[in-house]
């Protein structure tokens, strides 16, 4: 009996995260082919929100106005890409330094009333930071864009939780401090280094904006799904969900992470999925996650 209480709480939280993704509709229906700009363009054609429902995310390769080879972002309205308004990225951080100014020019797009500005408020800046808040707010903004359905839920409910969540950034490996909850964040960490020098696995390999949605999910089991009363290994299949669903989408998205394979557990032990390339990795990879 006492396990199964144990149990309730990451339980329902996965049901929960579930059933929000489930009814969120997806975006990617009923595309028409556009042409498509670099990241110099800003606007494209403009288009009012009172007019016409506006959404923004990065496009999957096989959708119409993709561009092969790069990450493509887009301004989508009533489920369709218009003329001019795709714009293709060499990286992640490229569209980062390029999306404020882009914003900028949107209308009734206001930075501060978007979900990720308060957390972005929260973190802890000095000169060793590495990382600024803006530059923190448009990381959380990509990470949106790439997962509408999920990872942008878990953002919003952190916000909405009512709890207050501490930023920090590390020279250390990125991680959550349930006692004292707050966020450690590496903004350069590319690949994690085993304790045992002996050991190497294959998804060690990462990215900075991995690491920022693996230890907001941690927050937001925390503040929204009462994660200081669960087991570590209840809190983290919770996080290592969210992390490895959006390495899925970096892998298909973002042709710079065409390395990333999935991550099987916590442990550092843990051995890579089958595949000799990350292609195949992902076809043997089944969601399973372990402690």
């Amino acid at each position: 009996m006492e396990r199964a209480k144990n149990w309730i709480g990451p339980v329902l939280a996965v049901l929960l995260v579930t059933a929000v993704a489930l009814t969120s509709r997806w975006v990617s229906e009923g595309r028409t082919g556009s042409r498509i700009g670099d990241g110099n363009g800003l606007t494209g054609v403009r288009v009012r929100s009172w007019e016409h429902p506006i959404t923004y995310r990065f496009l999957y390769p096989h959708e119409a106005g993709a561009v092969a080879g790069r990450l493509t972002f887009a301004r989508i309205v009533e489920g369709r890409v218009r003329k001019d308004s795709a714009w293709s990225f060499g990286s992640l951080d490229e569209w980062c330094d390029w999306a404020p100014g882009f914003f900028a020019h949107e209308e009734d797009w206001a930075p501060h009333l978007q979900p990720g500005w308060l957390i972005s408020r929260w973190l802890c800046e000095d000169e060793a930071a590495g990382c600024t808040s803006g530059q923190l707010y448009w990381r959380i903004q990509a990470l949106r864009f790439l997962d509408p359905e999920s990872v942008a839920n878990e953002i919003e409910w952190i916000e909405i939780s009512g709890g207050t969540l501490r930023l920090r950034t590390t020279q250390g490996w990125p991680h959550y401090d349930y006692d004292s909850d707050t966020l450690y964040w590496n903004p350069a960490a590319t690949e994690y280094t085993p304790e045992d020098p002996n050991l190497d696995r294959k998804w060690y390999k990462t990215t900075p904006l991995i690491t920022l949605a693996y230890t907001l999910s941690h927050a937001c089991y925390d503040l929204s799904c009462n994660g200081d009363r669960a087991g570590t290994p209840a809190r983290e299949q919770f996080a290592l969900t969210t992390e490895n669903r959006i390495r899925n989408i970096l892998f298909l998205k973002d042709p710079a992470c065409s390395q990333i394979r999935p991550r099987p557990g916590f442990r550092e032990t843990w051995p890579d999925a089958p595949g000799r390339s990350p292609e195949e990795a992902w076809w043997n990879y089944r969601g399973r996650v372990e402690y």
